[in-house]
C-alpha cells in the first residue's frame, strides 16, 4: 500500500532536489568545472543519500533500487527517483565534458545526431518509462551536449 511522504520528508526531498538542480543548472550556465563538480556531489552523494533515506523509512527493506514505476510503492517517491535518474547521468557527462574541454578539447566531439529530444524524454516521463531508461535518455542528450534539452525536462517535472 502507498505511504504518504511526512511533511518532513516531503520537506527533505524538495530541499535536496532544489539543491541538485540549482547546482546542474549553475554548472550549464557558468560551463566551470567547479559548478559540474558541485552538481555532480549532490546528484551523486547528497541527494541519493537523502532520497535512500526516505525510501528506507517509506518502505523498510528498499532503497534507491527501487526500480519499477507506476507501483503503489514507487508513487510517493517517483518525481525525486526521475529526478535523480536524469540529474545523475546529465551532471556525470557534463562535468566530464568540461574536464576533457580544459585539458584536450580536441578530443571532445558533440554526438548531435541522437535521436533523444526533449520531447521524446518528457514523453517517457509521463508514459512510466522506467528510472533507467530515464536516465540513459539523459545520458544520451548530455553527450549530444543538449543540456538545456535536460534542463527543460526538469523543469517539467519539478512543475508536476
Amino acid at each position: 500500500m502507498k505511504q504518504p511522504l511526512t511533511p518532513a520528508q516531503k520537506s527533505a526531498l524538495e530541499f535536496a532536489t532544489t539543491q541538485a538542480y540549482e547546482a546542474l543548472k549553475r554548472a550549464v550556465e557558468t560551463g566551470e568545472i567547479l559548478d559540474a563538480a558541485t552538481a555532480r556531489n549532490h546528484y551523486k552523494t547528497g541527494f541519493e543519500t537523502g532520497l535512500e533515506n526516505v525510501i528506507s523509512l517509506v518502505h523498510p527493506g528498499q532503497g534507491i533500487a527501487l526500480s519499477k514505476r507506476n507501483t503503489e510503492k514507487a508513487k510517493p517517491v517517483d518525481k525525486y527517483l526521475v529526478q535523480q535518474n536524469i540529474g545523475d547521468g546529465a551532471s556525470k557527462i557534463l562535468l566530464e565534458d568540461l574536464e576533457i574541454a580544459k585539458s584536450h578539447p580536441e578530443l571532445l566531439s558533440k554526438n548531435s545526431r541522437t535521436r533523444v529530444t526533449e520531447e521524446k524524454l518528457k514523453a517517457a516521463v509521463d508514459e512510466g518509462k522506467s528510472y533507467n531508461t530515464l536516465g540513459e535518455k539523459a545520458i544520451l542528450l548530455a553527450c549530444a551536449g543538449k543540456y538545456q534539452a535536460i534542463l527543460n525536462v526538469m523543469d517539467y517535472v519539478r512543475s508536476k
